[in-house]
């Protein structure tokens, strides 16, 4: 879509020819922003906040359309809240120096920039 508008404008004799795909991409972003007021917070960050009734609510309108009943959705909301649990008592929080401390670490921090580096060369 956004090579098309590209190629659409590049006719065009103004500075319109760039700043109309500008425009258009701002435009998503906006309705992206816009839209995010409506949607629900992670389930995952509501029970780490101590929020369980809404996580739970999250979790059963995602998985079995709101049905509090279902037994994958009260499953999901366990496993999470154990999961969760677990990592409040027994993990330490990540600092940025165990981010490169260990050859693994840095391996993951490696794969992650050169993804992000990967994403920016195309575009």
């Amino acid at each position: 879509m956004s090579s098309g508008i590209t190629y659409a404008t590049s006719d065009f004799s103004s500075t319109w020819a760039w700043r109309c795909p500008s425009a258009l991409q701002a435009l998503f972003s906006l309705i992206t922003i816009a839209a995010l007021p409506f949607l629900p917070e992670s389930p995952r960050w509501l029970v780490y906040q101590d929020r369980h009734d809404e996580a739970f609510e999250v979790i059963a309108l995602t998985h079995s359309d709101g049905d509090k009943s279902n037994p994958i959705s009260q499953a999901q909301y366990q496993e999470m809240c154990d999961t969760i649990a677990f990592e409040k008592e027994n993990l330490q929080q990540m600092g940025f120096l165990q981010t490169v401390k260990t050859p693994s670490s840095r391996k993951r921090m490696l794969l992650m920039f050169s993804v992000e580096i990967m994403t920016c060369f195309t575009g």
